[in-house]
């Protein structure tokens, strides 16, 4: 099996669950994982199988970006938008 750019697989899977609010631990019992099997993908010293995907994609996480880079639907607010909203 070839593993190519998995630091920026390891990146898109922190971003993602950063953009969810979700800890290491919390993110890991979507998958039925330990918390450092997430650091390990996080770091690129692991690489997510298909139940995991499948697991994260029933749970709402957005699979295509972890796995493209590419978002599913575009993020159409600014940072500074979402944080106002957050503040209505």
């Amino acid at each position: 099996m070839v593993y190519v750019n998995t630091d920026q697989k390891g990146e898109r899977i922190r971003q993602e669950r950063s953009r969810l609010g979700l800890s290491q631990s919390e993110f890991a019992s979507l998958i039925n994982k330990q918390k450092m099997a997430v650091f390990r993908y996080e770091k690129g010293e692991r690489v997510m199988g298909q139940d995991d995907l499948e697991a994260l994609h029933t749970a709402g996480v957005d699979v295509y970006y972890l796995i493209t880079g590419e978002r599913t639907q575009p993020d159409l607010l600014s940072d500074e938008a979402k944080e106002l909203l957050k503040l209505w």
